[in-house]
């Protein structure tokens, strides 16, 4: 990898804002280098495949909820292992993140890292089968993403690759948690949407303000090959083309999902207007807030996507049990 030159006065292993044995502190500060808003949306993509394979239906309600227990604690892992591999173009990029800027120690996220990682595989032992290996190749997965030998991150096609494995080894955690022997044509359709969404928009959506960083740690990522613009018009033309596709087959083949894909075209759209160049130039406008709209546009599309599946298919059980 590249050498990153080191912004001063931001040494990784010095804690600002609490003192040393602070282990509140410690834990608060490695929950925010995880990211929450992923972390809630792992847990969004488990509900919904477990609601489609119908966990509480069978009865396996508290199952499930273990579980969902369990991989959010590989989740949590993985993306805290991720914080400590990061920190150079992360510096680079000016992250406000808790490692990136020095109020977290490497030492202490990478315990964390640990503990989590020993924690889910422990909670995946209890639930066996399935299951245990469903958390074992997240966590192998989620590892090689940012280190060696694969650093996945590095390469836009592997990056990609990389975040659709991710969310297809959730739903199938789910499924295996609400007991499931198999994988419904409905189910099917929407995880492979979904995890397409998650894979290809969701990279280049949060490749686009990392560029800088990125090329100055050696990423062959889209935005450094291609340039900043044409990344954007990627960006544009992936995020209709897979919300289209998911609502013509929504349409013919599921019925149930329309809700959910016109949901995600809906969000291609604003995803597709809030990253398009409006005028020669304006993908370099200043002002990292602005570069990471579409990202944030991709995830509240995914966040919607999700939830709306949640409330058609729990309503009817809910109602029933009344």
């Amino acid at each position: 990898m590249s050498t990153v030159e080191r912004i001063p006065g931001r040494a990784a292993g010095r804690t600002r804002g609490y003192p040393k044995g602070e282990l509140l502190g410690s834990l608060r500060l490695c929950l925010i280098e995880a990211r929450p808003v992923v972390a809630v949306m792992f847990a969004l993509r488990y509900l919904a495949a477990a609601a489609l394979a119908g966990g509480a239906e069978r009865m396996t309600l508290v199952h499930v909820l273990t579980g969902a227990v369990v991989w959010e604690l590989a989740v949590l892992s993985t993306y805290i292992a991720n914080g400590t591999m990061d920190v150079a173009e992360d510096r680079v990029n000016r992250s406000c993140r808790p490692i990136a800027s020095g109020r977290l120690t490497l030492a202490s996220a990478r315990w964390a890292a640990a503990a989590c990682a020993v924690g889910a595989a422990a909670g995946g032992l209890a639930l066996g089968g399935t299951f245990c290996c469903l958390v074992l190749a997240f966590l192998g997965v989620g590892y090689l993403y940012s280190g060696p030998p694969l650093r996945a991150k590095r390469n836009a096609a592997s990056c990609a690759l990389t975040g659709m494995l991710l969310a297809l080894l959730t739903y199938g955690a789910a499924y295996a948690a609400a007991g499931a022997g198999s994988v419904s044509r409905t189910g099917m359709i929407f995880c492979v949407a979904t995890a397409l969404w998650t894979g290809i928009v969701g990279s280049l959506t949060k490749d686009v303000p990392d560029a800088d960083g990125d090329m100055a740690a050696g990423r062959r990522t889209i935005p450094v090959m291609l340039g900043e613009t044409r990344a954007r018009i990627l960006v544009c033309v992936a995020a209709v083309t897979i919300g289209g596709a998911f609502i013509v087959v929504a349409v013919l083949a599921a019925p149930v999902l329309l809700a959910s894909a016109a949901t995600m075209l809906g969000g291609a759209l604003l995803v597709s207007i809030v990253t398009c160049p409006v005028r020669p130039g304006a993908s370099a406008l200043p002002g990292n807030d602005r570069k990471r709209r579409p990202y944030r546009a991709f995830m509240v599309t995914q966040y919607a996507t999700h939830l709306c599946l949640i409330v058609i298919l729990i309503w009817p059980v809910l109602v029933l049990a009344r």
